[in-house]
């Protein structure tokens, strides 16, 4: 298997994962406002996500679920620069991990890659709207 293949593969598995967990967190803000359901949704999120990073080989559990247990209380709409559906969704921050990997390897491989995987981020998001007539943002 190429580097460029080996990346790419380990990076799209993580952008699945932020995916998933995106997907979760949009069934937990629907949830959560009916009432009486709140704490129920919470559970139900962060049971997910338990599974979710567990198939991920980067991510710090602790501070991950630390993280997303703050972001129970951000209101901002998920177009949002500072919500909590753009930060589960950017690229920058998955991308930012493998980079120095990557330029070790190939520098000219960051660009390419980069371009590859928010293609393929923007396919998946493209696919639930259309498929299951869900917008995340």
């Amino acid at each position: 298997m190429k580097a460029k293949d080996l990346f790419k593969t380990i990076i799209k598995n993580e952008i699945n994962i932020s995916f998933e967990i995106a997907q979760h967190w949009y069934t937990y803000q629907n949830l959560s406002v009916k009432k009486g359901y709140e704490k129920i949704a919470k559970i139900q999120f962060l049971d997910c996500v338990k599974v979710e990073i567990g198939k991920s080989l980067f991510i710090q559990k602790d501070y991950y679920l630390e993280w997303l247990e703050e972001q129970f209380e951000n209101n901002l709409p998920n177009v949002s620069s500072g919500s909590t559906m753009t930060a589960l969704l950017d690229v920058d921050s998955v991308f930012n991990q493998f980079e120095p990997s990557i330029m070790e390897v190939n520098e000219e491989l960051v660009n390419e890659l980069y371009d590859e995987i928010i293609n393929y981020q923007h396919k998946l998001i493209g696919n639930l709207r259309v498929e299951r007539g869900i917008d995340l943002y």
